[in-house]
């Protein structure tokens, strides 16, 4: 129901943004660029989020958002666990330096057994094998996910996002694996897979 707002939202804020770029007076170059972060931020965020707002308005909702939520979760714990503690070869150095290969299979590993305990403990009558693979597809994504926010960390000179959580970094910090999750976990509902 809520993703009806999400269209006229962004191009409320692009029509707004534009508006000071035209207004802006002397700088209008420096004023454009920074309407154009400012829109592809709020897609960015806003756009993978809208996924969450779809699933919730699935008859099974709450429960799709609660393994999604777990199977990326309980992954990112033991990826930063394992890795912090085992980590020996750099996954994606130029990207993230302390992420590692060995903290990224505990990662997908646990995402996988997340997957099969949660889809047990929801109710949800998926084979194993088929929670298995889910998991690792969604626990890859939240990967990816989080791949692509320290990019853009690195590109921006910045190691958080913001400070709200006290050594985790900002909201965003705490949401980058669910920003590529969410639309494959949509999918994978709209499939019928699960």
């Amino acid at each position: 129901r809520g993703m009806e707002w999400f269209g006229p939202g962004v191009l409320l804020l692009l029509l707004l943004e534009l508006s000071r770029v035209v207004g802006g007076g002397e700088n209008m170059e420096a004023n454009l660029r920074h309407a154009s972060l400012c829109v592809v931020g709020v897609l960015y965020v806003a756009g993978p989020l809208s996924f969450a707002v779809a699933l919730r308005g699935m008859p099974e909702g709450v429960r799709y958002i609660l393994l999604a939520c777990s199977i990326v979760w309980i992954g990112d714990t033991a990826a930063f666990y394992i890795g912090s503690r085992l980590g020996r070869r750099p996954l994606a150095p130029r990207l993230s330096p302390k992420k590692s290969v060995e903290g990224s299979v505990a990662g997908l590993v646990a995402s996988m057994l997340a997957s099969w305990m949660g889809t047990r403990a929801l109710g949800m009558p998926v084979p194993f094998l088929s929670s298995l693979l889910l998991g690792a597809v969604i626990g890859g994504a939240g990967q990816l996910g989080d791949l692509v926010e320290s990019g853009i960390k690195r590109a921006f000179h910045v190691k958080d996002t913001g400070d709200l959580i006290p050594g985790h970094g900002g909201m965003l910090d705490r949401l980058d694996s669910l920003l590529f999750a969410l639309p494959v976990f949509y999918l994978w509902v709209r499939m019928e897979w699960i």
